[in-house]
């Protein structure tokens, strides 16, 4: 992995943006980097909160979608980037010091890939922590069957995700495994890092539930796994992207 191009679909994020953009800006990472921002026509302060760190990270798109959905503003993203390795981020996961050099060494240059690296919360909890040794050791088994990927970090290449034809955007859940099995079975290669570990903000436990998020993840996998795409017209539970009470 060399030059990157970081692509963070938002949607009412300006509580949660301007924390991953400062720490991304923080990255002195070695090689080119890009940041692109692909909006869902927000109706709060987040372009606005996107476009305070233009000074800071000179290379940040912004892209004002008027159509609003995680795979299609993903998508959007990767037709813009300049780079052939592409880093899928959500809003409110944060690279911690040094992140990206860590995982360079990792990752081999001209391979296509996805990957997926351990999220940890931001503050010692017992009860997130036993709900990641949970979620992740289900993830760690089934990577020699069906691998996971998760789009809150999804890093893959350009050439391969032009190959699966992106993220399917009728797709309402699991999208991200979706894309993560095509890539697979095109022959991307599947990394699995315990470290270098990223912080993911731990707000849909609190809204969802932690059991009850394990188990719609687990139905939306078994689901996409066996029967194919979750759509509108087939879907077992609502799960909506961006609708979190502590960004409206």
């Amino acid at each position: 992995m060399h030059d990157l191009s970081i692509i963070i679909p938002t949607l009412n994020e300006s509580k949660f943006l301007p924390l991953v953009l400062q720490a991304i800006s923080e990255q002195q990472y070695r090689y080119q980097l890009e940041v692109i921002i692909v909006d869902g026509h927000s109706d709060d302060g987040t372009v606005a909160a996107a476009r305070a760190f233009s000074d800071s990270i000179p290379q940040l798109t912004i892209i004002e979608s008027s159509e609003r959905g995680v795979s299609l503003q993903r998508n959007l993203g990767a037709a813009k980037a300049r780079y052939n390795h592409l880093l899928f981020l959500d809003s409110d996961v944060y690279l911690p010091k040094d992140f990206l050099n860590t995982l360079h060494v990792k990752l081999p240059d001209d391979d296509d890939c996805v990957v997926l690296v351990l999220h940890r919360p931001p503050t010692p909890n017992v009860l997130d922590y036993l709900w990641l040794i949970t979620l992740f050791s289900f993830i760690w088994l089934v990577q020699w069957w069906r691998p996971i990927c998760s789009g809150s970090f999804l890093l893959t290449t350009k050439h391969n995700h032009i190959a699966v034809h992106g993220f399917n955007e009728k797709a309402i859940m699991a999208e991200d495994v979706l894309y993560c099995h095509e890539s697979v079975k095109r022959g991307a290669v599947y990394k699995l890092f315990f470290t270098p570990s990223v912080i993911g903000d731990p707000r849909r436990l609190r809204e969802v539930g932690r059991f009850r998020l394990l188990w719609l993840w687990l139905k939306g996998y078994l689901y996409t796994t066996f029967k194919g795409p979750m759509y509108e017209s087939n879907k077992l539970f609502d799960y909506e992207f961006g609708k979190h009470s502590e960004s409206e």
